[in-house]
């Protein structure tokens, strides 16, 4: 499970270790000034995340039993078919792919009757 805790009050520290040392992005809001400034080439699909993120009152101690729950829903849904397919792993580009494979391998999902 995850030992880091990351919320908005982490992200300076999170860039600070993580960014080039070069970079004058230090906050999220930097990052929302930096895309403003060429929205169709630094943020395409808009910057609701960022929003999000600046908008969020979550705690930490709600995001961590968030996160317990999200681990423990995962193991729980994820174990079933490693076990019965013994299966070492799945392996994903992204979450699209990692569903297409659990299907494809367990045929868990029926298409519906009479589906073209």
């Amino acid at each position: 499970m995850y030992k880091e805790v990351f919320c908005l009050s982490l992200i300076p520290q999170y860039l600070k270790k993580y960014a080039d040392k070069n970079s004058a992005i230090s906050t999220v809001e930097d990052v929302i000034n930096l895309n403003l400034l060429d929205s169709l080439k630094r943020a395409p699909y808009g910057k609701q995340l960022f929003k999000g993120i600046l908008s969020d009152t979550t705690s930490i101690i709600s995001f961590q039993k968030i996160k317990q729950q999200l681990y423990k829903n995962g193991v729980a849904y994820f174990q079933t078919p490693i076990d019965e397919h013994n299966l070492d792993a799945i392996l994903s580009i992204n979450n699209y792919h990692a569903g297409f494979a659990f299907e494809q391998l367990t045929k868990v999902r029926k298409s519906p009757k009479n589906y073209q």
